[in-house]
């Protein structure tokens, strides 16, 4: 176990917690460092992350970025499941956009903005949008 665990930091770079430490006495972030480690080293055709980034800590946010990235230019494919816009544009070819279950569009970051991304969140009918936060659109009222 104790090899596995250094082996995954080592490739990962992702910081894991000590081996010692038992898994129940693990922050949040540290479990999802585990979680990502093994997704990573894993060698796999498809990798699905959802939400790779929540509860982590900005080092270890960048770093699972570049994870993903090495592992499209890899060849694999990779699939981010995520309601961060500035990561899904900064990571994606293209991104889907549903609306209650329902895919309301499909867009290339390099030609949309967080306007029409907002516009297909809220089902694609919203006429006048303004972009609120972090990944947010509301619909704006007269």
């Amino acid at each position: 176990m104790r090899r596995r665990v250094e082996e995954l930091n080592d490739r990962t770079q992702l910081r894991l917690a000590p081996h010692h430490r038992r898994r129940s006495e693990l922050s949040g972030g540290n479990i999802q460092r585990v979680v990502l480690a093994r997704a990573f080293g894993a060698e796999s055709e498809l990798l699905v992350a959802a939400y790779p980034s929540r509860g982590l800590d900005i080092a270890t946010t960048r770093r699972t970025q570049e994870l993903l990235l090495e592992r499209r230019a890899a060849g694999a494919g990779v699939i981010v499941i995520s309601e961060d816009l500035d990561e899904l544009l900064e990571l994606s070819d293209r991104i889907a956009v549903f609306c209650n279950g329902e895919l309301t569009g499909v867009v290339e970051p390099a030609s949309t903005d967080r306007y029409e991304i907002g516009r297909l969140m809220l089902g694609g009918a919203a006429d006048e949008l303004v972009a609120v936060g972090d990944g947010a659109a509301a619909v704006e009222v007269a």
